[in-house]
């Protein structure tokens, strides 16, 4: 399945708006560990978290997520934007960003711009996950 175009909903289903996707991974990210939080995702019906997923719910959601992080990782283009997100968000517990950027000898700005790219590929791998 392919990104669609906006329709201007905020439906954060892959058939709907591909911002409001990205808005929802995002916010998904952030949470990742907090199994209470992800069992109420609009993400759960994915097609990526049906094809990808292991377990149920919250977990099944979070398998789905690092699969694709992994399926990232496995491409020599996306293999730095794949080590991002494992750092930022896979991690746990996870480290403050600006210990992070700090680590890994980026300026914040630089780091939150290469965060923020990393996302876009991970939301464009996801969308791209036949139903």
């Amino acid at each position: 399945m392919t990104p669609s175009v906006s329709d201007g909903s905020d439906s954060p289903s892959p058939g709907g708006n591909s911002l409001a996707f990205r808005r929802a991974l995002a916010r998904i990210l952030r949470q990742l560990h907090r199994r209470e939080l992800l069992s109420a995702s609009p993400l759960l019906d994915a097609a990526f978290v049906r094809r990808w997923g292991v377990g149920i719910g919250a977990d099944r959601l979070r398998s789905a997520i690092t699969a694709g992080v992994r399926v990232m990782s496995a491409n020599d283009a996306d293999r730095e934007a794949a080590r991002l997100l494992e750092l930022a968000f896979l991690a746990f517990p996870r480290p403050k960003q600006l210990a992070l950027a700090i680590d890994l000898g980026m300026g914040f700005s630089t780091y939150r711009r290469h965060l923020a790219r990393a996302i876009d590929a991970l939301t464009d791998l996801l969308l791209s996950v036949p139903d």
